[in-house]
């Protein structure tokens, strides 16, 4: 492939790159709690979770999605500790598995009868 081939795909992968941001961050903003937003860059609010939310950021050409948390469980906090993604589905998919996760882990951990009512 030639460098200005190259260079030319480069460019429209960026531009394709950059509507799908857009897009897939104002599908995050209509259907998630979102905490804090900027340009690149979106902090998840976690349903009944004070201590933990979940960051999705454009990359070069990946989205990445992290799971930040202060009190869950060490295994919950490897299993979601980094990904990047190309496609929003993926991304999507990710939020809707960390947030499951936690559900989860709450759910089995020894919780008030208030924090119960939470996870249910």
């Amino acid at each position: 492939m030639s460098r200005k081939a190259h260079d030319k795909a480069r460019t429209i992968d960026k531009r394709t790159y950059k509507q799908l941001w857009q897009e897939l961050k104002e599908l995050i903003v209509k259907e998630y709690e979102v905490r804090a937003m900027k340009e690149d860059e979106l902090f998840i609010s976690i349903a009944g979770e004070e201590t933990a939310d979940i960051e999705v950021f454009r990359g070069n050409d990946y989205i990445h999605v992290q799971l930040w948390y202060y009190d869950l469980p060490e295994h919950l906090a490897k299993k979601h500790e980094q990904h990047q993604f190309k496609t929003a589905t993926d991304v999507i998919n990710e939020i809707d598995h960390i947030n499951c996760s936690i559900k989860e882990a709450r759910k089995y951990n020894k919780l008030t009868p208030k924090e119960q009512q939470l996870y249910r």
